[in-house]
């Protein structure tokens, strides 16, 4: 029997790190995103890169969070996030 999945965030690491000419800046660098677990249509991305221990730490607060708690609690995380 399928099931529908309950509706939880995806939580997506990009990496920011960057080469030119054999240098790699940025390397321990990530961005946060999420989406809306339906259609990935809702998202959200950070404008400042973190650390990955922090990623980690933030990551987790995502955790098994539908979308509207995940909205206010990223909003409140980082505040200067654009619509």
């Amino acid at each position: 029997m399928r099931l529908p999945l309950a509706d939880r965030v995806r939580l997506s690491l990009l990496p920011a790190a960057w080469e030119r000419e054999g240098r790699v800046g940025r390397a321990d660098e990530y961005f946060l995103e999420i989406r809306s677990h339906t259609d990935g249509s809702r998202r959200l991305r950070t404008t400042d890169t973190v650390h990955w221990e922090e990623a980690i730490k933030y990551a987790a607060m995502f955790r098994g969070v539908p979308w509207d708690l995940a909205e206010k609690r990223w909003r409140r995380i980082f505040p200067r996030t654009p619509e």
